[in-house]
């Protein structure tokens, strides 16, 4: 009995003794604590919030970059534009230099060779050359010291576009202007008499009368042939050009 006794103490003691070990073998070990449905829903949550705000500051990164390429590029093309068009100004005022000067030396030539042509002396002393019209021809002669006056518009019953008579140190002279191109009868009759015989029509009432002319091109003059100073007023009205 007592043998029996004595075993079961040890069995029990031995129940205890492991049952102690698996107890601290437990709590040795950590607890892992299972997820809910709760704790997913936020984790979820908050991955799909993180993500939003990611993907709308890299959206509004690319908006603002678009921005400042658009308006670069905005910029690049407004220079580009006021470059050609400061280019195309200053082609523009080079231009009008260059056609400036251009005329202005056309100009000073054209003074140079008028002068030149107004300086040249005859033999006796004279200033040859001027334009070849009406008022050149008396601009030649005042350069030679004559006096003129104006007396009058004359007829064109010779053919003459134009025509004055002048007084030439107090002697009367006629200057006529012809177009040479001109089909009217008298003209042509007039400009063909001058050049071959020196002498100019005039059609009167009682019949065509002679009258002595020299011709210089479309320039007439005439009344010329009893004037003390007629040599030196047809070298003056011969180098009209």
């Amino acid at each position: 009995m007592k043998k029996i006794l004595s075993v079961f103490i040890i069995i029990t003691m031995c129940i205890s003794l492991f049952g102690c070990g698996n107890n601290a073998a437990t709590s040795e070990t950590p607890a892992t604590e299972t997820p809910t449905a709760e704790t997913t829903i936020t984790e979820t949550a908050t991955t799909e919030t993180a993500k939003t705000e990611t993907e709308t500051v890299e959206i509004a990164a690319a908006e603002t970059a678009a921005a400042e390429a658009e308006a670069e590029a905005k910029a690049a093309e407004e220079a580009a534009e006021k470059a050609a068009a400061e280019k195309a100004e200053a082609e523009k005022v080079a231009a009008e230099k260059a056609a400036a000067e251009k005329a202005a030396a056309e100009k000073a030539e054209a003074e140079k060779a008028a002068a030149e042509k107004t300086a040249t002396e005859s033999n006796d002393g004279l200033k040859l050359g001027g334009e070849r019209s009406i008022d050149g021809f008396v601009k030649a002669l005042k350069a030679n010291g004559f006096r003129l006056s104006k007396v009058g518009k004359m007829s064109d019953m010779m053919g003459s576009v134009d025509g004055y008579k002048y007084n030439v140190n107090g002697i009367g002279i006629e200057i006529y202007k012809f177009d040479l191109n001109s089909k009217l009868p008298i003209s042509v009759k007039n400009i063909k008499s001058i050049q071959e015989s020196g002498k100019m029509i005039l059609p009167l009432q009682t019949g065509d009368t002679e009258i002595q002319a020299k011709i210089n091109n479309d320039l007439v003059i005439a009344g010329y042939e009893n004037h003390k100073d007629k040599d030196k007023i047809l070298e003056i009205f011969n180098s009209l050009e």
